[in-house]
């Protein structure tokens, strides 16, 4: 669960960068605690899915699409510890 945990924070901070926005602007837009995004965006505390949702209105991406990136960024990494 951890490992998918991450991959979620992971991509969040991608789609973040993405859409060419600093983390702060994205604090400001979604008025969640600065102290609190960081925390799921290292994947030390899970993001609960409505975050999700209001992470994808402002960064223009739907839910289902961010959850679909995470998973394959997961099995990526996965696969490349296997490998090793």
């Amino acid at each position: 669960m951890d490992d998918y945990k991450n991959s979620v924070a992971a991509q969040l901070r991608a789609e973040i960068s993405a859409a060419h926005m600093s983390v702060s602007e994205f604090v400001r837009r979604s008025g969640i605690p600065r102290p609190t995004l960081d925390r799921y965006l290292s994947g030390e505390r899970d993001m609960p899915l409505g975050v999700l949702y209001k992470a994808s209105e402002i960064l223009g991406v739907e839910p289902p699409t961010i959850l679909k990136r995470a998973h394959d960024r997961a099995e990526y990494s996965a696969k490349r510890s296997n490998d090793n």
